[in-house]
């Protein structure tokens, strides 16, 4: 039942719709809690060894770059239960994590690469929890801070449920049509 959480053939739209979501709900996050202190850039193109490389968000702020690149897992995909390390408590995320940072290994500093990494259910690795708390330290007054944090939580957390449902409908129509 939780193929459809990241099936590439018949819920792909959902899956590509519920990233895309929550990429735009950290623009919204980062310009509405930094302002016009930093500038946001939608999906930025990367000069790659084999051609161009997209990160989902550039966030600069005080001279520093952070690349924020979003990627969701399915928790119970096959795939990430059997490749379970001793001492990992959410496997498939530390696996996707691992994976991106890989994936951009020598094309940007360390210090400036984010992986936000999400479960299709929604949590957080605890590295982009981390980034969220850490990104609600800089400016505005505390109230402030805690607002856009708690807001930016509850939507990615909204976007996740609403697309999880539309895929898990479509898995369901097209079963019932075979």
């Amino acid at each position: 039942p939780f193929h459809c959480l990241d099936c590439t053939h018949y819920c792909e739209q959902f899956n590509q719709r519920r990233h895309d979501r929550i990429r735009d709900c950290l623009i919204v996050y980062l310009r509405r809690f930094t302002g016009v202190a930093g500038t946001v850039t939608k999906e930025p193109a990367l000069p790659a060894p084999n051609g161009h490389r997209k990160t989902d968000i550039l966030f600069c702020k005080d001279g520093r770059n952070q690349y924020i690149d979003v990627a969701l897992c399915n928790p119970c995909a096959p795939t990430y239960l059997e490749a379970r390390q001793p001492g990992e408590e959410n496997p498939a995320m530390d696996m996707r994590k691992r994976t991106k940072e890989r994936d951009y290994e020598g094309l940007l500093p360390a210090d400036q690469f984010v992986p936000f990494i999400l479960s299709a259910t929604g949590n957080m690795h605890e590295a982009a929890r981390q980034w969220v708390e850490d990104s609600a330290q800089v400016g505005k007054k505390k109230a402030t801070r805690d607002f856009y944090r708690t807001f930016c939580f509850h939507e990615i957390s909204f976007h996740c449920a609403q697309q999880n449902a539309r895929a898990r409908m479509e898995a369901a129509r097209r079963a019932r049509s075979v």
